[in-house]
């Protein structure tokens, strides 16, 4: 556990980066969830705030929750050669080790997203 820990570690601040365009909705030591400041209309529908991007600790490994990618799949083949095979549901990648590389492509990951929510209009264009 102490492994996945540090895994949690190093990615956190990764996440608290975006912490501006987004808010924290849960920060905790063993969870980061960043989601929309205000409410946002995705697909049709009219939503209070809107997940981005969380990070999770678990018995297993550190999940990373990645909702650009659930709305966009194509985003996949724009991922990191480390990052995508990882990626083991529709917006979860699992993870059980990390380093710069690893991180690197986690925040380019989070690059793409956020322009994402920015060209829709989700979160503030700046």
């Amino acid at each position: 556990m102490a492994e996945l820990e540090q895994v949690f570690a190093e990615l956190k601040p990764v996440f608290e980066a975006y912490d501006g365009p987004f808010v924290a909705r849960t920060d905790t030591g063993s969870s980061y969830q960043l989601y929309t400041v205000g409410p946002v209309r995705v697909d049709g529908r009219e939503y209070a705030e809107f997940a981005f991007a969380g990070l999770r600790l678990g018995a297993k490994h550190v999940t990373i929750d990645y909702m650009p990618v659930y709305l966009r799949p194509d985003l996949r083949d724009e991922l990191g050669g480390q990052l995508r095979p990882l990626l083991k549901t529709k917006s979860c990648f699992h993870l059980r080790s990390a380093g710069e590389a690893v991180c690197e492509q986690v925040r380019d990951a989070l690059e793409l997203g956020l322009d994402l929510y920015r060209r829709n209009g989700w979160v503030d264009a700046r």
